[in-house]
């Protein structure tokens, strides 16, 4: 009877001991931002779980068992399970995973290293690092990714706002899919950055997520969410000085506040910028003196002036984060900015020339505001996530250019008499707004195949007036006033709306542990309505011209396929296959000073009025490799890109103006390559080179109006990118 009794004594004391429990907490970094996709792994066993969204992780453990805390670019921590069934864990960076971050470019979490797509990822902190401020300060950073400013044609392309991406070679407005959190902006804009979790940038065709505007990839800059674990501040100054110009300065401030631990934050963010001006002005002068104007449109300029392009941006972040149980997460954002310039700011005739010669002293004023309002809604089941992300975007800018030198010349005027100027400038001023939703599931199974599907439709207005006023110009062409308006160089009112409906989902099947494929597409449905009225002008030979442009309207399907081998947990090799889509649009009217050279051109003035969709397919093979310990990272990827009815920018050098007409066929080919190393814990050096060779392989049709050959190079594609950086830490 003992002998049972020191049995049971042992066996109940057995249980006891391996009885597991419930253990719950949450992960974050020593700012106390939650981190998503946290590895929490009971070491010397597989039993393992990983954090959500918000940070937080389950997992079954008894006493005495080591909770093992790794997350890539931070030190895996060790926790020994004691009484308490609660332990919330920080996580210190490690410097030597930095560039190792999580994306969420496919609409769910994974590792840079992981995904199977040719990817740079900038984290916040090495873009605070950098002094990164906007878009060129980390675009230079970014093999085979291009930007500039194209001007003319209308549609948000026109003077200070014609800012364009490219990614591969893959040129012209709209190619590259540029995104704020959830909201899908147009690439002219310049969202600062202040309080930034990361960019993100895929190189390639991403039309099977991101739609038509992808061609060539996509931008992501994702801002920071509240915290609901911990109060958070912080102050930051900037003050510079430039070489042309004079002194930069800026401040910005960022606050999180918790309004209930583990239910709702809210985090503001302010900044203010002041960019010193880099150009100056300089009279023009005949025989020593001023050019006499012939009207009163604005005084002469008499002097220099320095530094006329002075910038000014402010702005604002307002989010709230409220998660009212563990499955659901609501998130309202706000983002305003405003930027200000007194005069232009890009190089007269070549590049590196500071000095604007200018006969008036016309202020070419330039405004550009926008405001975000963005509602993201989140349900986890456990299996996956509902998200539906609803955003609304309002943008308003208007600027006005000297163009007395260009009205001025042979080409729109008889030649001047010596000593005389006729002053004239250009206003153009415009309205966007966008409205997104969608509805996407991204599924997380224990299974061989998961997927991530939705739904989306957007719907955009573009409002564009345009004019130039010229006060005594009838009197001085001696044209017979025509209604009143025969002092007119140009006006005209655009109006544009596209809405896109699409269905899209990627499917990803673990073939084997080491193989996995993907396969995705995206139906899609897009219409583009434009109208236009010109009215009696010069360039409209004083006449009345008004309608409804031609409607544009498509209906497609964009595949996708890949496949991937991970060779170990720090290699991987890939290869993919997609296709991207653009619509068409519509091209401005030929002013009536162009007629003349567009016949010595062309042949003709019957220009096209409208321009066909264009659509690629990408073929790119790659490698992202870890070697020592991920000491040497190398991610590198050749690709081919077949291009069919480019849109091709077509120019009238004398007169400036310029249209898009379509070529039947190009392509681009390249390579890119990035590296870091880390010879030591507080020491970093790195790099990025892009190679790219593209050529027109037929023009078609097209060729007419076209100033490209066959077998010529793709006009505004830089054939090398390349950046170096290093970086070492010490302790003072």
């Amino acid at each position: 009877m003992k002998k049972k009794l020191v049995l049971l004594t042992a066996f109940l004391f057995s249980i006891g001991l391996f009885a597991q429990s419930t253990i719950t907490g949450t992960v974050t970094d020593v700012n106390s931002n939650p981190l998503l996709g946290v590895a929490i792994v009971i070491k010397g066993t597989t039993t393992g779980a990983a954090t959500d969204f918000d940070g937080k992780y389950t997992i079954e453990a008894s006493e005495g068992d080591v909770l093992e805390f790794s997350y890539i670019g931070y030190v895996t921590k060790t926790v020994k399970v004691g009484s308490s069934n609660t332990y919330n864990v920080s996580l210190q960076e490690d410097s030597q995973s930095l560039n190792e971050i999580v994306l969420t470019s496919r609409k769910k979490a994974e590792y840079a290293k992981d995904i199977p797509i040719s990817i740079t990822a900038i984290g916040g902190k090495e873009l605070q690092k950098s002094g990164s401020f906007e878009f060129a300060d980390y675009a230079s950073k970014v093999p085979n990714l291009s930007f500039g400013k194209q001007g003319g044609g209308g549609s948000l392309a026109d003077g200070r706002v014609s800012n364009s991406i490219s990614i591969r070679g893959i040129t012209g407005n709209a190619t590259t899919a540029f995104y704020l959190d959830e909201i899908s902006l147009p690439e002219t804009v310049d969202p600062k950055l202040v309080d930034i979790k990361q960019v993100e940038v895929l190189r390639g065709p991403q039309g099977s997520l991101y739609g038509s505007s992808s061609l060539g990839g996509a931008l992501k800059i994702l801002t920071n969410e509240p915290s609901t674990k911990a109060f958070f501040g912080n102050v930051g100054t900037e003050i510079s000085s430039v070489t042309e110009g004079d002194i930069n300065y800026s401040g910005d401030l960022v606050l999180n506040i918790p309004l209930k631990e583990d239910k709702a934050a809210i985090r503001l963010v302010g900044f203010y910028n002041f960019r010193s001006g880099i150009f100056d002005k300089e009279p023009i002068l005949f025989e020593g003196a001023p050019l006499t104007p012939l009207n009163g449109v604005a005084p002469v300029l008499t002097e220099r002036i320095e530094n006329v392009d002075d910038e000014t941006t402010f702005g604002f972040h307002g989010s709230f984060k409220w998660t009212p149980n563990e499955n659901w997460t609501i998130l309202p954002k706000v983002i305003f900015q405003r930027t200000d310039s007194d005069g232009y700011n890009l190089a007269d005739i070549e590049p590196g020339n500071f000095t604007q010669f200018r006969a008036s002293d016309i202020d070419e004023l330039f405004e550009d505001q926008f405001a975000s309002y963005s509602l993201s809604v989140k349900y986890n089941t456990g299996k996956g996530e509902f998200v539906s992300a609803t955003s609304y975007f309002d943008r308003f800018y208007m600027e006005t250019e000297d163009a007395t030198e260009f009205f001025n010349s042979p080409v729109v005027f008889d030649l001047l008499p010596a000593g005389l100027s006729f002053p004239s400038d250009v206003s153009r001023d415009g309205a966007f707004n966008k409205f997104i939703q969608e509805f996407r599931y991204v599924s997380d199974l224990e299974s061989k195949l998961n997927f991530s599907a939705g739904v989306y439709y957007a719907d955009e207005t573009l409002d564009e007036d345009g004019r130039s006023e010229s006060p005594g110009l009838g009197d001085f062409l001696e044209i017979p006033d025509n209604g009143g308006a025969f002092d007119d160089i140009f006006r005209f009112e655009d109006d544009t709306n596209i809405r896109e409906f699409a269905v899209f989902a990627e499917f990803y099947w673990d073939i084997t542990d080491k193989l996995k494929g993907t396969i995705g597409g995206r139906f899609f449905n897009a219409t583009s309505e434009r109208s236009r009225t010109v009215f009696s002008s010069l360039v409209s030979n004083f006449e009345l011209l008004t309608g409804d442009l031609p409607t544009l309207s498509d209906t497609d399907f964009n595949p996708k396929f890949g496949l991937s081998y991970k060779i170990d947990d720090n290699n991987l090799l890939y290869t993919t296959v997609s296709r991207g889509y653009r619509i068409g649009g519509v091209n401005p009217i030929l002013p009536s000073f162009s007629f003349e050279e567009a016949t010595d051109l062309f042949g003709t003035t019957d220009l096209p009025t409208t321009f066909e969709s264009d659509f690629l397919w990408a073929y790119e093979v790659g490698a992202k490799l870890g070697f020592f310990d991920r000491k040497l990272v190398i991610n590198t990827a050749l690709f081919l890109n077949d291009w069919s009815d480019l849109q091709l920018r077509s120019l009238l050098p004398a007169s400036g103006f310029n249209f898009i007409t379509n070529v039947d066929s190009a392509r681009t080919t390249g390579l890119e390559i990035d590296v870091i190393a880390y010879p030591s814990s507080n020491f970093s050096i790195g790099g990025s080179l892009g190679l790219i060779d593209s050529e027109i392989t037929d023009l078609g049709d097209g060729g007419l109006f076209s100033q490209g050959a066959e077998g010529a190079e793709i006009l505004l594609i830089p054939s090398i990118t390349a950046a170096a950086n290093a970086e070492y830490k010490w302790q003072a």
